[in-house]
């Protein structure tokens, strides 16, 4: 996927290893997120506000995910409905842009 963000070197934890626990994947998703978040504040309907978007959602599924069971409320379980589906509509459409930007 081409995407025009450039990432700064912190995102990235795994210094091209073959293979990551899952302790790195999900460290390394929370830097991608932080260094994201410059494009909060931009159009709602670009790109780069998507792909924030997408990946912030992601994050929050994950926190949700290992959650501790005290966490584990009915709100919380509504909100990660939410985010999934959320997370699947700009899924198709960051999936949708990058396929038409590539031809």
């Amino acid at each position: 996927m081409t995407v025009p963000v450039q990432l700064p070197e912190m995102a990235y934890v795994t210094d091209h290893k073959q293979e990551i626990n899952g302790y790195q994947a999900r460290l390394s998703l929370i830097r991608i997120t932080v260094a994201l978040q410059q494009y909060s504040d931009a159009p709602t309907d670009g790109l780069q506000f998507r792909v924030y978007r997408l990946v912030s959602n992601l994050c929050y599924i994950q926190d949700l995910a290992y959650a501790k069971e005290s966490r584990r409320t009915t709100k919380n379980i509504l909100a990660l409905l939410n985010l999934t589906f959320v997370f699947y509509l700009d899924y198709k459409k960051v999936g949708y842009i990058s396929k038409f930007m590539q031809s």
